[in-house]
């Protein structure tokens, strides 16, 4: 029969041991790294993985250290290794509470950073670990340093991996609960792996190597051989392999969700095609719709206002034929007041079309008569002011932000119910912003707000806004609209001109 307490297989039981723990938190580790962000198991669940590596460390220290064979060390130097194995003892443990109360705990600890919460919990045992060294000082200060580090040993367990290993196993036990119903084979490790921890952290850690301090004359690695003849350390090691198997595979729903979350973020990502590629029909349509509409005021125009000049101006030419020559003068001034009529009208539908003013003037010219045209067509007066180094731009550039301030003051002047709204016109090295603001009522419904590149939070057809959004984006440019029912409509546009020319610049002026 296979003596399983002999030196060689102790070696191997401790080796395997650590290299369970090992495997355990580097696959933890790498696993909840690539997990969805959103999945809350995931998210304490990395502190499992430090204690896998830490407790590794411990467990290989602690067996070079035992092993005989080795050249000796000197007393200063075994007594650092043994303060430095207790220091990863301790951090390992304190890891796997940490872990055992975030993931049992998470709605109240939400909010708190693993890594953080793990610190203050650490510092937290420190000081009791203080406080209760400072209650028995008598015994420490009469108690050799070696017999203090194996009393620290103790506590280490007795305080951190036993509760450690409950509170985990309670906490998976209880995520095993929670999954849903096609992740059942999934909660069966995490099940299993609960029972592990919990014989492992717990139970495995009561047995402490034998010594004369109580509870260790009872409870030790010495009794446990005796009931069950077997070596705690062949015991801890069966729970360590048999934990990293079963919780390797319950991670394995990380991969589930990462997938689930790739399909859902493909889906989203195609109903938002789907979505933009209709609102553009939409929009084109209602483009086209628009357009055959100013057609039509144009034709209607042109028929009730310079139709009916020009026929006045043709019957008054036949008439003056048949007038006495001393009512021509009076018949050529009517006739050149129709003229001048017949020509107003027509430089009106022509400024509706392009504004003459923006093609030889620049844009500010064409802002301020549209301000003017504005004011004595609707009674809204339009407060412009400019900003910066102003000079003329590119067409496009001055063609589209006229076009911007001309949509928005169309919907202060319909939907805004102010008499005044304000316009700013920045001119920066980078590029220019246009702003667009008032004290209305606001756009319905409430937060009606994008950015290039979003559709709006709105359902409803604000299509002239949508304009203003397409023809920015043409530019390369980042278009931003916010509203408040009762609070006013704030349109803020700006258009990098990047490699744009440098035209003259002209003065600055403020309206």
């Amino acid at each position: 029969m296979v003596d399983l307490s002999a030196p060689y297989l102790t070696f191997t039981f401790t080796f395997l041991h650590g290299l369970a723990l090992f495997c355990l938190g580097l696959s933890v580790a790498l696993e909840t790294r690539r997990a969805p962000a959103e999945l809350p198991f995931a998210r304490p669940t990395f502190l499992l993985g430090f204690f896998g590596i830490l407790i590794a460390a411990h467990v290989w220290m602690r067996m070079i250290m035992d092993q005989a064979g080795l050249p000796p060390l000197d007393r200063s130097t075994a007594r650092w290794l043994e303060v430095s194995r207790l220091i990863l003892q301790a951090s390992g443990y304190n890891a796997l509470l940490a872990f055992g109360l975030q993931l049992g705990f998470l709605d109240r600890l939400r909010g708190v950073g693993q890594v953080r919460f793990s610190t203050v919990l650490f510092v937290g045992w420190i000081a009791v670990t203080v406080a209760v060294g400072l209650l028995f000082h008598q015994s420490l200060l009469l108690a050799t340093f070696d017999k203090n580090l194996i009393r620290l040993d103790h506590w280490i367990r007795y305080s951190l991996a036993v509760p450690g290993g409950l509170i985990s196993g309670y906490a998976l036990g209880r995520q095993a609960r929670r999954l849903p119903a096609q992740q059942a084979p999934y909660a069966r490790y995490l099940r299993l792996a609960a029972v592990l921890i919990v014989l492992y952290g717990a139970v495995g850690q009561i047995f402490v190597p034998r010594s004369p301090l109580f509870p260790a004359t009872l409870l030790n690695d010495v009794l446990f051989q005796e009931v069950f003849n077997v070596p705690l350390e062949a015991v801890q090691t069966i729970l360590a392999l048999s934990l990293a198997i079963g919780l390797i595979a319950a991670l394995k729903m990380f991969e589930i969700e990462r997938q689930t979350a790739l399909e859902t973020a493909q889906r989203r990502a195609r109903e938002s095609t789907q979505r933009q590629e209709a609102m553009r029909r939409e929009m084109l349509r209602h483009t086209v719709d628009a357009q055959e509409e100013e057609r039509r005021r144009i034709a209607r125009e042109l028929h009730d206002e310079t139709g009916q000049l020009l026929t006045a101006l043709s019957l008054g030419l036949e008439n003056l034929l048949r007038v006495d020559p001393d009512q021509v003068p009076a018949a050529v001034d009517d006739l050149r007041r129709l003229t001048d009529s017949a020509t107003d009208e027509l430089h009106r539908l022509v400024a509706d079309l392009r504004p003459s003013q923006l093609d030889h003037l620049g844009l500010a010219a064409a802002l301020r008569a549209l301000a003017q045209q504005t004011r004595k067509c609707s009674g809204v007066r339009i407060e412009l002011s400019f900003s910066g180094q102003r000079r003329r731009l590119p067409p496009e550039f001055e063609l589209a932000i006229f076009r911007i301030v001309q949509e928005a003051v169309t919907n202060v002047v319909r939907h805004a119910q102010v008499k005044t709204a304000q316009v700013w016109i920045e001119y920066t090295d980078e590029g220019v912003l246009a702003s667009i603001s008032d004290d209305g009522v606001g756009y319905a419904p409430a937060g009606f707000q994008y950015n290039h590149g979003q559709e709006p939070q709105s359902g409803s057809a604000h299509w002239g806004l949508l304009g203003i959004k397409e023809r920015v984006a043409l530019l390369g440019g980042v278009l931003t609209i916010e509203s408040v029912p009762g609070q006013g409509a704030h349109v803020m546009a700006w258009l990098p001109f990047a490699l744009a020319p440098n035209p003259a610049e002209e003065p600055i002026r403020h309206e």
